[in-house]
């Protein structure tokens, strides 16, 4: 049976966000608990009792759906308040930082909606009495409540806990949870709750580009540490992939599929690709990869499913068969979502290779760059409605025929949103070309570069400018 928690704001904000500021959107279930225990602390009495009993029921349950309406997400900020954590250095003259980073709910109804599947024989009563002392859900002051519902109401965000998934990455409890939340309240220590782990959540309309994704990490051979390697090797590490790929898969295909793994058909004949995944956002950006994605059209599909049955562990060489380090399944989304996920602006982070150059009399052509919209309609995607491009001031090292053709640095919107990954141009199945979704960022930077401005859907250029963006 389904147990349904219906949890709604009255000023349609939340305050919930993750260590560092980050905003978080849904609030995780481990925080929908905490919350639902710190209301029966309010009431008293019999309620404490009766959430514990919950929380030692929902501990042990499989992560939830979630539904959810969308979020308008806001910006992080400084706030200075008394520190009430311990009651002696509570005073004026010692008031402590605080990051805020609200998340404005949209629409009439300001709800989230947390699922489980749950057994007969569950304490229903306990559950009910449990999530209506809930007062508050994100800060203290998101005034919130929270009822049981026998059905879901139609929220447009379905979010599924699903190996892989980018769209959020939520904490969920475990068996210890609430021991946990004792031991942190004794010891005003946060950190005493370790009883969670990170789950990751793909949006349902999602699901099926999920399908064709195998994610995984680089690791050192003889450690569970990150093996890191520079940007500039995507097309090496993409070698070292499809290599190891072709080799483990050689006697579970067929001749025919054998063919789209290592890539030897002609370039209309689907293919995987191999993407290596730098860190290029976020405030630890180095511009090293740590992971990898393997890319499927809807026809290989199968094809993914085997990579993410044998692939893990196996060790990558290089051209002369050392090994180099080992493929591990992708324990975080972490560096995936700004790739897989789903948005209207994206950027390269390696150079699309194209078979003629975009320049005219020494500029980009607008005409030129008008005609590499092809690429995204070939690659399934719609035609792009603004595109910007300029010459790779970093040059990447590619493979035979595309070493002397030119590289360029790209951005594009879409008329809707669409979801990654997208790599284009004559490098797409190894490592070039790839492109990252902008909204990930959270910036209000303009729309193109070299002083060219997006205003009010119109793209303006600037005369002056060698970058070119245009309607297409």
């Amino acid at each position: 049976m389904q147990f349904n928690v219906v949890v709604t704001w009255f000023f349609n904000r939340c305050g919930a966000q993750k260590q560092g500021g980050t905003a978080e959107y849904p609030p995780s279930p481990a925080r929908l608990l905490e919350a639902m225990l710190a209301g029966a602390y309010q009431v008293g009495g019999k309620a404490i009792e009766t959430a514990r009993t919950a929380i030692l029921f929902l501990e042990c349950q499989k992560p939830p759906e979630i539904h959810a309406v969308e979020p308008a997400l806001g910006t992080k900020f400084e706030h200075y308040v008394h520190n009430n954590v311990v009651q002696a250095f509570d005073t004026e003259e010692m008031n402590t930082r605080k990051l805020l980073n609200p998340t404005l709910l949209c629409g009439s109804d300001a709800q989230v909606v947390y699922s489980w599947t749950i057994s007969d024989d569950a304490p229903l009563s306990s559950l009910q009495a449990a999530i209506e002392a809930l007062y508050a859900l994100g800060h203290g002051d998101d005034m919130a409540f929270a009822r049981v519902a026998e059905t879901v109401p139609p929220r447009p965000r379905h979010y599924i806990p699903v190996r892989g998934g980018t769209d959020a990455e939520l904490r969920i409890p475990l068996p210890g949870f609430l021991a946990d939340l004792e031991l942190a309240h004794r010891n005003h220590d946060r950190s005493e709750v370790t009883s969670v782990h990170l789950q990751a959540y793909a949006l349902e309309e999602n699901l099926s580009q999920l399908r064709r994704l195998a994610q995984f990490e680089l690791r050192q051979i003889e450690s569970e540490k990150f093996y890191a390697i520079g940007i500039e090797n995507t097309v090496r590490v993409a070698a070292w992939i499809r290599h190891a790929a072709t080799e483990a898969l050689r006697k579970e295909v067929t001749p025919e599929r054998l063919t789209a793994i290592a890539g030897h058909g002609g370039n209309n004949m689907p293919r995987l690709s191999y993407l290596p995944l730098p860190n290029v956002f976020g405030d630890h950006a180095d511009k090293m990869i740590r992971r990898v994605t393997i890319f499927a059209p809807p026809e290989l599909t199968d094809l993914i499913q085997l990579a993410r049955n044998i692939l893990p562990g196996r060790v990558l060489t290089d051209s002369e068969g050392n090994g180099v380090c080992r493929l591990a399944e992708a324990r975080s989304p972490a560096v995936f979502g700004d790739y897989a996920s789903s948005g209207t602006e994206f950027e390269t982070v390696t150079p699309v290779i194209l078979p003629h150059h975009l320049n005219k009399n020494h500029k980009i052509s607008q005409r030129r760059v008008n005609e590499t919209a092809k690429w995204f309609t070939e690659a399934g995607l719609p035609r792009p409605i603004a595109l910007s491009a300029e010459p790779m001031r970093q040059k990447f090292t590619t493979n035979g025929y595309m070493r002397h053709l030119p590289q360029y640095s790209m951005r594009a919107r879409f008329p809707y949103s669409v979801t990654g990954p997208i790599s284009i141009g004559l490098g797409k199945w190894s490592g070039l070309g790839i492109f990252a979704n902008l909204q990930r960022l959270q910036t209000d930077r303009g729309f193109a570069t070299n002083d060219v401005q997006h205003e009010a859907g119109n793209i303006q250029v600037s005369k002056n400018s060698e970058a070119s963006a245009l309607s297409v």
